[in-house]
């Protein structure tokens, strides 16, 4: 099962990982720190919750993994 997790893992981070940095790039040209830190948080607060909901919709277990 742990060549599953890793597997769902890599395919994801390798989706994922561009456009996140695209999507972190574009919101650093705000000059605005505050923002920029609250824009970012929430961004990334919403991809973690996004991929903790499509992990259990393929997974019943793997907390540890994920």
């Amino acid at each position: 099962m742990i060549e599953c997790y890793n597997a769902f893992s890599g395919a994801r981070q390798r989706l994922l990982s561009p456009m996140i940095a695209r999507t972190m790039s574009a919101m650093a040209a705000n000059k605005d720190l505050i923002s920029f830190a609250g824009a970012s948080i929430t961004y990334m607060r919403s991809i973690c919750l996004d991929e903790y909901d499509l992990f259990y919709s393929y997974f019943s277990t793997g907390e540890n993994q994920l």
